[in-house]
């Protein structure tokens, strides 16, 4: 009785191994389903890639799922451009053959497929996530997690871009190295917020005197014409460009200086940081920020 109980059960168990093993195998359809998965989706990143190393937000559009709300849409092109401006992303050249070959033909039977995209690049390595959704016989982009910039990191902007500001950049640094101040006062807005910087104090110093006074942009740039700049950049080289904030960027700049008449006799190193805005007519000078020993609360 015990045996026959036993040899039944292993009957069973067979049984179902079996059943699962059979469950576990793809039908020719879902084979299928899967090789035209892949190379659909091939086909959007790719294009994808394509995008991201052109730092062209208009060419994502079309890789786009209809599905997606108009919303929706403009800030999943706006983060990709943002992180393309990164210096990591020049020359952007995921494995894709790799990516697709972690996925299995289950993965091809839903709706949706989230892939990721590796990459080693001169400005550092990335990991990106890309989620695709099934359109026809297409897969279109529904979702992007893309490496995001930070304060100070640097930025590759496009060609236009750089067209638009480096002459700019390249004209108050001559007028700077010759001594004068005027124009780069004139690029900037007849704004406090653009004209003046709060002094840079330890905060209970604000408890005795609130708003704290600022000092104006100008003063700070009169004290630095009279700094004796040890080496200066050669204007017309491409500048270097920095994250600044969501639609700002900024141009960096670090002078060694001496300044006899302020006591400054070792040298010390003057910040310069011009900072651009994004508008309706394109990137215009917003403020300038200096700071060193020989510009006092900077």
């Amino acid at each position: 009785m015990r045996r026959t109980r036993l040899a039944l059960a292993l009957a069973l168990l067979l049984g179902a191994l079996a059943m699962a093993a059979g469950c576990a195998a793809p039908t020719p359809e879902e084979v299928a389903a899967a090789q035209a998965g892949k190379a659909a989706a091939r086909e959007t990143l790719d294009s994808f890639v394509q995008a991201v190393r052109q730092k062209d937000a208009a060419l994502l559009r079309p890789l786009l799922s209809p599905g997606l709300s108009l919303r929706a849409a403009d800030l999943l092109v706006a983060g990709v451009e943002e992180a393309t401006w990164l210096e990591r992303y020049s020359g952007y050249a995921p494995d894709i053959d790799a990516t697709l070959s972690q996925t299995g033909w289950r993965d091809w039977q839903e709706p949706t497929v989230s892939l990721t995209l590796s990459a080693a690049a001169a400005g550092g390595a990335t990991e990106d996530e890309v989620t695709l959704a099934r359109r026809d016989s297409k897969w279109l982009i529904v979702g992007c997690a893309m490496a995001r910039p930070g304060p100070g990191e640097r930025l590759d902007p496009p060609q236009d871009v750089r067209q638009q500001i480096e002459p700019k950049v390249h004209h108050m640094m001559t007028e700077l190295m010759e001594g004068r101040v005027a124009d780069i006062l004139y690029e900037m807005p007849d704004t406090a917020a653009a004209r003046e910087r709060p002094l840079n104090v330890p905060w209970y110093l604000m408890l005795f005197e609130s708003p704290y006074p600022g000092v104006a942009i100008a003063e700070d740039l009169e004290k630095a014409r009279q700094f004796n700049i040890l080496t200066w950049p050669n204007p017309q080289a491409p500048v270097p460009f920095f994250y600044e904030s969501p639609g700002s960027i900024a141009v960096v700049f670090h002078l060694r200086y001496v300044w006899f008449a302020g006591d400054i006799y070792d040298e010390d190193t003057l910040h310069l940081r011009f900072i651009f805005d994004r508008g309706p007519e394109g990137w215009s000078l917003y403020t300038v920020r200096l700071s060193a020993r020989g510009i006092p609360d900077s």
